[in-house]
């Protein structure tokens, strides 16, 4: 039977079912084939434990989440065991779910039409695939907060005198409700703006059943009560999150649209050729400003928490509104012919899918930090070498989450080090890279490390044997004492070193020249009392040449009298005779020791550059005015 043929109404069911395939397609395409996420194993960390109520008391009630989700999978994991597919497998049809239920809910709000288009966009844009692929609250809230819209506009918007169905509606709200609001607080958030929302539009037909169902959630909601009050003293995330800035909802925009100009330029038209055509009503009108509202709220909620309480605003948190952005771009439908119609859903769905799949390399990008592929490699280094021929640290956020992948491998390296937080850590690492014996050095990190770290390392092992970055996420290498190995050469753009037996690029007075305990050579630089600053590097950027994206790599040679060393090394970035806009320190006691020379190491990024005329700077400071000795201080960009 051909499209052409079918009666519109099976048309568009055809259609939807193809949306609907395809978005199972790409979420259960490859959902294996990509590392657990930090946040999946630390969710599998909490379902070890023995009984329920430990999972209440030390797995959720300390966490910051509700606890749907963590319960949820105790119950699956004992079932259906703690493998990758196991614990995914059920947000994937969840994230599939949520496009089926988005089209249920949008043909009743703006018809079939654009029931077709919201759909599409939830399918094939990457943000929901990516957060149906894994086993987080944010895929299985985009379902829910699909459901609770689905019951919601059944009961507020469609409510008939004599329908049967109310008190299945009733039901389905405040089981969609409740869902919610264990789901995640921001999914809690969206359920009551929409909740709130309803009281002013609901008719009489369905107030009983409205406020009932409402009632009947937060009763359901009652016991997890205590549990988000003591999330409440938590806070956010913001020991590791940042203050949103300004500029932060057009770069969710440009987020959930693929980052792609083709993309954004596609919604837009389509959604213009809509309005252009159509005439609506006040109805119409107060949806539309609704549903705006519905997806900038929680936004803007995030955004000034964020900013004057703890931070707690990403991208994921808001995907359970973000359907409602979806629904405003495509209610629009006047498209006039099932034909013209036809052709903008293609469009609409080649351009999302090629996004996708070509421009962003979906399945090929690294979105999360790797712990797989790290463990492999860990596990082939100390088969190919011996595992007695090398020292082990990593940084992870718990030895669970790297044991998960080390033992159906048979391994069971020793690490010396779980952690690198800077300061005592990297203190520590020292001590662990000093005293080791063995002819290899392995590092990992599945968490951000001090930049300093690499350059720490190669201080004992000079030579890297396999390196692996993944994508900026996560790291693998293999150090060596060994020059005679096949070894992988370091790529500096710029580098200079100076012992202080000249001045050039160095300002440096003649009073501080030392000749009598140099480390290197026959002179070094001595700070007294009196000296609160050491010679200064300094050079333009474009000289080095400096770009956006160069690692500026310090390292110096220093000897301090001091017990407890205030004495810092900085890195500064300025224009001329302004405030430094890159402005980083190294604590010199994270690394030296008293009245012995020692290697300090400072290595930044450069995030912006302004002006290829601007300064570079580099320079110990002394603020307590101690007697410090310098020498053999190196400075590569890379």
């Amino acid at each position: 039977m051909q499209l052409k043929n079918l009666a519109p109404l099976n048309r568009n069911i055809l259609l939807a079912a193809i949306i609907i395939v395809m978005a199972a397609a790409l979420r259960f395409f490859h959902y294996t084939g990509f590392s657990l996420s930090n946040d999946e194993l630390s969710a599998l960390v909490r379902v070890q434990f023995g009984s329920f109520s430990e999972l209440v008391r030390k797995g959720f009630y300390v966490d910051g989440h509700p606890g749907g989700i963590q319960i949820f999978l105790f119950y699956w994991v004992k079932v259906f065991g703690d493998s990758e597919s196991s614990i995914r497998f059920p947000f994937v049809v969840m994230g599939v779910m949520a496009v089926w239920f988005s089209w249920l809910s949008a043909r009743r709000w703006f018809g079939e039409t654009s029931a077709l288009f919201i759909a599409s966009g939830i399918a094939f844009l990457q943000f929901p695939i990516l957060y149906s692929q894994i086993a987080r609250p944010y895929g299985a809230g985009l379902f829910f907060s699909m459901l609770t819209i689905y019951f919601w506009t059944r009961l507020v918007l469609e409510a008939e005198t004599g329908n049967k169905r109310k008190y299945f509606d009733a039901i389905g709200y405040t089981a969609a409700n409740a869902l919610m609001m264990y789901n995640h607080y921001f999914s809690f958030l969206v359920a009551l703006i929409i909740g709130i929302t309803g009281l002013f539009l609901l008719k009489r037909e369905n107030r009983k059943h409205y406020l009932l169902a409402g009632i009947l959630s937060a009763l359901i909601f009652l016991p997890h009560i205590q549990i988000t009050l003591n999330h409440l003293k938590i806070g956010g995330v913001g020991l590791w999150l940042g203050k949103p800035d300004y500029n932060w909802l057009p770069e969710h925009l440009a987020y959930v649209f693929n980052n792609s100009y083709w993309v954004v330029i596609t919604v837009i038209l389509i959604s213009l050729v809509g309005f252009i055509g159509t005439k609506s009503n006040r109805r119409i009108y107060l949806l539309r400003v609704m549903l705006l509202l519905w997806f900038l709220m929680p936004i803007a909620i995030g955004f000034f928490y964020s900013r004057w309480v703890n931070p707690v605003l990403q991208h994921s948190v808001v995907i359970f509104s973000f359907p409602f952005l979806l629904f405003f771009l495509f209610s629009f439908p006047a498209w006039k012919t099932d034909t013209f119609r036809a052709i903008l859903l293609g469009i609409l769905g080649v351009v999302m899918l090629a996004s996708t799949l070509i421009e962003r390399k979906y399945y090929k990008t690294q979105h999360f930090g790797e712990f797989r592929d790290v463990a492999a490699r860990i596990a082939d280094a100390d088969r190919e070498n011996g595992a007695e021929n090398i020292t082990r640290a990593i940084s992870v956020n718990n030895p669970f989450y790297i044991e998960y992948y080390l033992k159906p491998l048979g391994a069971n390296p020793k690490f010396m080090q779980y952690d690198n937080r800077g300061g005592e850590d990297l203190s520590e690492l020292k001590n662990i890279l000093e005293t080791s014996t063995t002819p290899m050095f392995m590092y990992a990190w599945t968490k951000s490390v001090p930049y300093e770290t690499d350059a720490l390392i190669l201080h004992y092992y000079p030579f890297k044997l396999k390196h692996v970055d993944y994508n900026g996420l996560s790291a693998f290498t293999l150090y060596t004492r060994d020059s005679t190995q096949e070894i992988i050469k370091p790529k500096h753009v710029f580098e200079v070193m100076n012992g202080f037996e000249t001045s050039d690029y160095w300002q440096v007075s003649e009073n501080l020249v030392d000749s009598v305990s140099p480390f290197n050579g026959k002179k070094c630089i001595l700070l007294k009392s009196e000296n609160e600053y050491g010679p200064t590097f300094q050079m333009a950027a474009g000289d080095i040449p400096l770009k956006k994206g160069n690692m500026i790599n310090v390292k110096l040679l220093l000897k301090t009298v001091a017990e407890n060393t205030r004495a810092v090394l900085v890195v500064s970035l300025e224009q001329w005779e302004q405030t430094p806009y890159l402005w980083a320190a190294s604590p010199v006691s994270n690394f030296a020791e008293q009245n012995r020379w020692s290697a300090v190491f400072l290595s930044t990024p450069v995030k912006e550059l302004k002006s290829p005329r601007d300064i570079l700077k580099v320079y110990l400071w002394n603020p307590g005015h101690e007697e410090i000795a310098i020498d053999d201080m190196r400075i590569s960009v890379d």
